[in-house]
């Protein structure tokens, strides 16, 4: 056999148990977001919030930008 021929062969068999392990129970979407809305406190807390603040950094090219914040207005 030629040298491509065994690494081929080597590759496809480290990576075949791979490729038939994704669909395997895998989370829908409702089931994330039921599970990050929880982990946030529940849906009634998330909605008797009245102020978002953020902070955070922005890199613009070989600067820096602070971006405090508070939003009071809840945009529902």
């Amino acid at each position: 056999m030629h040298l491509r021929s065994i690494i081929s062969l080597i590759v496809a068999a480290i990576n075949t148990p791979a490729i038939f392990a994704q669909g395997t129970n895998q989370p829908t979407v409702d089931d994330l977001v039921a599970k990050n809305i929880e982990a946030k406190g529940g849906a009634t807390a998330l909605k008797s919030l009245e102020t978002l603040r953020s902070t955070g950094k922005l890199l613009v090219q070989q600067g820096q930008i602070e971006l405090p914040g508070e939003d009071a207005d809840r945009g529902v």
